[in-house]
């Protein structure tokens, strides 16, 4: 699992990721620990977090990232995959 902050959000969301998630689709994989990295800070100093012996307690706590397929693939119509530039092959 791996950690890491939201910069776009205003309160930098914890973000969680699993790639053990991720059998159908990488957006899966992304949960919420945590609402704002002040609140992450405090519950790592706390010794709570997915980092700690309470890990079990905490997967059960996180939620799905919901901006995570809008993040990921933001544009995915066949135009916007398709290279502007490129020449067609025949």
């Amino acid at each position: 699992m791996f950690t890491c902050v939201d910069c776009r959000s205003e309160k930098g969301t914890v973000l969680l990721f699993d790639p053990h998630r991720t059998r159908d689709s990488l957006s899966r994989g992304w949960l919420v620990e945590a609402d704002s990295l002040a609140a992450w800070l405090e519950s790592w100093l706390a010794g709570r977090g997915h980092h700690t012996d309470q890990a079990v307690d905490v997967a059960r706590s996180v939620t799905q990232w919901t901006e995570a397929s809008s993040r990921l693939y933001p544009d995915t119509t066949p135009s916007a995959l398709s290279a502007p530039d490129a020449e067609p092959q025949v």
